[in-house]
């Protein structure tokens, strides 16, 4: 699995910055520092609606449900109306609320110092291009490109630097992170696509993600082993790593499928950290 931040660069073969830049008549690295200060926002949004193995499932059931694998192909079909309300129905669903996602338009566009009313319509794309991205990884659609193979050549060091003057960086590797996303080498791939790549004839939606026994199956199986058991490319990940088994699996998971792929200033996760907790539900 690749961070959200370069799942993002590999929409449309490498030329989602391109398409994002058109769209709004930004500079590409201006594009990119808007998709970099959103990260953060949508990963802490999706590991908040994933909290169990329940609510997973069904955001990917919703994924796969709709036309997201075709907005990661084509960003411009997420500028369509259709494509714009797949996104705003995405939105909720990331984050809970269009309250929620307003305050986070804010608050990237204080921190990245891009307009609000850029962020605010570019997120619909964001969120119907990530929901793509995710359920093409999930189903074994996408090869394992390495991270930020969409950077032309000479390129990288520049990346860094504007990276590097928003507060951000690119995360180091984190053996334990890469254990949890080796998984989707091994038949865990397989049960996903099993559960969400639908049969001829079959509908693509169903009332109760647990119906599909394959990926619910394989995931309790994940949890039940802590990580360890049945060998898999992970285990040949560093010793040191693979003796690390965190006391709610699930959660290790959820992390690393949804990691951002980016160091945040501690400052900046707070405020998006405080969004989510003033609107979060009562009761």
């Amino acid at each position: 699995m690749l961070p959200l931040f370069d799942l993002m660069m590999q929409a449309q073969n490498g030329k989602a910055m391109e398409a994002l830049a058109r769209q709004f008549n930004l500079a590409q690295d201006q594009a990119a520092k808007a998709v970099a200060a959103l990260m953060p926002a949508f990963s802490a949004g999706f590991k908040r609606q994933s909290s169990n193995p329940f609510d997973f499932a069904s955001l990917m059931q919703k994924a796969s449900s709709g036309n997201y694998q075709s907005y990661f192909e084509d960003l411009a079909r997420a500028f369509t109306p259709k494509g714009m309300a797949d996104g705003q129905a995405a939105l909720e669903q990331i984050f809970g609320s269009q309250e929620i996602a307003r305050a986070v338009a804010e608050q990237a566009a204080k921190f990245s110092g891009l307009g609000q009313d850029v962020l605010r319509q570019m997120m619909p794309a964001l969120a119907d291009t990530m929901m793509g991205g995710l359920i093409k990884e999930m189903t074994g659609q996408m090869g394992r490109s390495a991270a930020n193979a969409f950077v032309p050549e000479g390129m990288a060091a520049f990346q860094a630097q504007w990276l590097e003057s928003l507060g951000l960086a690119p995360k180091k590797a984190d053996p334990l992170t890469e254990q949890m996303r080796a998984m989707f080498d091994n038949p865990f791939t397989k049960a996903m696509q099993d559960m969400f790549t639908p049969k001829s004839g079959e509908k693509t939606e169903a009332a109760d993600p647990f119906s599909f026994n394959p990926f619910m199956k394989s995931l309790q199986d994940m949890m039940a082993a802590g990580m360890g058991g049945t060998a898999t490319s992970a285990d040949k990940v560093k010793d040191e790593a693979a003796e690390a088994k965190p006391a709610d699996p699930y959660s290790a998971f959820v992390n690393a499928v949804f990691d951002s792929g980016l160091d945040v200033q501690k400052s900046y996760q707070q405020s998006l950290d405080a969004i989510f907790e003033q609107w979060k539900p009562k009761g």
